[in-house]
């Protein structure tokens, strides 16, 4: 039979929990450390997207920066482009700024071998919508592909 003053001996005090809190929590600061901060930059993006999916499944409608900035506890920014109803599709109103279309090729100029996906972080834009505007300044002779997709490179062309 075990005797129950050896059982209470070993049962862990709040003061020893908190010390392994501590040592996983610093375990974890190691971790991430020794990852990198690109290893952090996606954790926290891809929670922020997680969160903003979730949202967006009830109903919200969110944007990545607002759930940055809720997260932050700071309020969140007004919404850049103004929605206006049309037979059920909104209809996106741009305040000033440079067009996604002129970003595209300015992000080409600098690097004529970007790929999808280096366009997808730097415009903000789904991969769905970059490929329609690449479509588009194709057929407006705006832009040329060179070679493969894996390989090639992109050509701006420039208008007399």
């Amino acid at each position: 039979m075990v005797d129950v003053s050896e059982i209470a001996r070993f049962t862990p005090s709040e003061r020893m929990l908190r010390l392994v809190m501590d040592i996983a929590a610093a375990l974890e600061r190691y971790r991430i450390v020794m990852e990198g901060p690109s290893g952090v930059r996606l954790r926290k993006l891809n929670h922020i997207r997680t969160i903003r999916g979730t949202t967006a499944i009830e109903g919200n409608t969110l944007t990545e920066d607002q759930v940055t900035d809720i997260i932050a506890g700071k309020r969140p920014r007004a919404l850049k482009a103004r929605g206006e109803s049309q037979g059920g599709k909104k209809k996106v109103v741009r305040k000033g700024g440079k067009k996604t279309a002129d970003r595209l090729l300015e992000l080409i100029r600098d690097n004529p071998k970007i790929t999808f996906a280096e366009m997808v972080s730097a415009a903000g834009i789904s991969c769905s919508a970059i490929q329609k505007h690449i479509e588009r300044l194709k057929d407006e002779q705006r832009l040329r592909r060179v070679g493969p997709d894996k390989g090639g490179h992109w050509e701006v062309i420039e208008k007399a």
